[in-house]
């Protein structure tokens, strides 16, 4: 369960360690880092989900915010 290990006091750098590059990193806004995801299931139903995440001033983790669910093999 990747959100357990992210907690308010982490680096830019802890989170890229846990999360990875981010894929969208806007240059006029480096307090967000947009991680899109798609998976697709052995049924071949597709899923997309959005981690977004936010840093203060100081680039201490603020926010993790999208639209993402954990299910039980992400949590496992």
């Amino acid at each position: 369960d990747w959100s357990s290990d992210v907690c308010s006091s982490d680096l830019k750098a802890q989170v890229k360690f846990v999360l990875g590059t981010p894929l969208i990193a806007d240059t006029f806004n480096q307090a967000r880092w947009d991680y899109p995801f798609r998976r697709l299931s052995a049924t071949g139903i597709e899923t997309k989900e959005d981690v977004i995440v936010y840093f203060d001033d100081q680039g201490l983790l603020k926010e993790i915010a999208g639209n993402y669910t954990l299910t039980e093999t992400a949590t496992e």
